[in-house]
């Protein structure tokens, strides 16, 4: 009887012990799916505004003048070449940190105006490269590059504030930031790249859950 009852003890802890390695398997797997699915959002809004622009008709550039981006408050163009006077001088580097001691620049920010203005007056257009941008002999600049107004896209505040406090700049409240170098189907190519990462781990993560699931249910 006695012996009965240990094994019968026996039983009922190895039930607990076991719907409790359940418990948590299945409290894991859904963690790692929630977090897999709420990455694959995350980056997809991210990405969006890269998404927009490389699904855009702009296979050819819009030429345009700073005039344009003056006059009219909401452009239709994505994809533009544009010509203008470059402030090489009132240009603002963005740096990021590589480690404590070695800082490297990042992006290059600078005033595009029109053959009309004059110091004092509103700064319409910023262009943001990767590099360094050379004028001609007369300060004037043409390149091709995206116009990033769509959603939260636009000149960082940092650099606004920076324009303004540092170089003393009269910047306009409607800002074109156009970032030089770039074509619509490099963005599509970048939002397909990354979310077709993302969706690769997605499934990854899915299957790694299923697998445990599968052998959880076996034990």
């Amino acid at each position: 009887m006695k012996k009965t009852l240990i094994a019968i003890s026996n039983s009922k802890n190895r039930n607990k012990r076991n719907i409790s390695v359940i418990l948590i398997n299945f409290i894991t797997n859904q963690a790692l799916l929630f977090v897999s699915l709420l990455i694959l959002l995350i980056m997809g809004i991210t990405l969006l505004p890269y998404l927009i622009h490389g699904l855009s008709d702009s296979k050819t550039p819009n030429k345009v003048t700073v005039s344009h981006f003056e006059e009219n408050n909401n452009t239709p163009y994505h994809f533009v070449q544009i010509i203008g006077k470059l402030l090489v001088n009132e240009s603002i580097n963005d740096f990021t940190k590589a480690d404590e001691d070695i800082s490297e620049i990042e992006k290059y920010y600078y005033p595009l105006v029109g053959y009309s203005w004059s110091n004092g007056k509103p700064i319409t257009v910023i262009l943001q490269s990767d590099s360094i941008l050379n004028p001609n002999k007369e300060g004037w600049f043409e390149g091709i590059g995206i116009v990033r107004n769509i959603l939260w896209e636009g000149l960082p505040d940092k650099i606004r504030k920076e324009f303004i406090n540092e170089q003393h700049l009269n910047l306009s409240k409607q800002i074109y930031l156009i970032e030089i170098g770039v074509r619509p189907s490099g963005d599509l190519a970048l939002f397909i790249f990354v979310e077709g990462v993302t969706i690769a781990f997605f499934v990854f993560v899915y299957f790694l859950v299923y697998f445990n699931w599968r052998k959880s249910k076996k034990s």
